[in-house]
């Protein structure tokens, strides 16, 4: 047996986190990041939205840009500088518009931007709620940067899952 099968080498993982950052791949699911994925995160909570993005950008993802409400967001995604994200992860309790509301302005405005809705509401009826207004995934909070990075993969079609998200909303709950 090599030392790289033998248990002990469980232990040993620096020599595996450093080729997987230079492979830049997910620390567990071996999916590439796709360093020019545009992420734009929606969160009124300064501690989450910084959280979400320190994670992201840890995990690989470079282009990551915050608003700190959905009214920023509507205004940033009509603006010449920022029209076209990859994914949106937005909360789904803020003051003012709420993230269902959020989707549903985005929608009917003809955004057909994934969306990815994280909440600590984890109910099938919560789930069908959110879908109904066009989110593509729901994130159970807290949340953990490679369920992040893992539910905007699934999303933006670079998963390796055989179902696209787009397609059916679903759900990752906290590990």
């Amino acid at each position: 047996m090599s030392p790289e099968t033998t248990p002990l080498s469980l232990f040993n993982t620096d020599k595996r986190v450093n080729r997987r950052r230079k492979m830049n791949m997910h620390t567990n699911s071996h999916q590439p990041i796709d360093q020019t994925i545009r992420i734009l995160i929606v969160e009124d909570r300064d501690v989450l939205r910084t959280q979400y993005r320190n994670q992201l950008r840890q995990f690989g993802f470079s282009r990551v840009t915050t608003a700190i409400n959905a009214a920023e967001a509507v205004a940033m995604l009509e603006s010449d500088e920022f029209r076209n994200p990859d994914v949106i992860i937005s909360d789904l309790y803020m003051e003012g518009m709420n993230g269902i509301e959020f989707v549903h302005e985005l929608r009917r405005a003809k955004n057909m931007t994934p969306v990815i809705i994280a909440t600590e509401e984890t109910s099938l009826e919560m789930c069908q709620a959110i879908q109904q207004i066009g989110a593509n995934h729901i994130v159970s909070t807290p949340v953990s940067a490679m369920q992040l990075a893992d539910a905007i993969h699934k999303v933006v079609g670079t998963s390796s899952d055989d179902q696209s998200a787009s397609s059916q909303c679903r759900m990752t709950l906290p590990l």
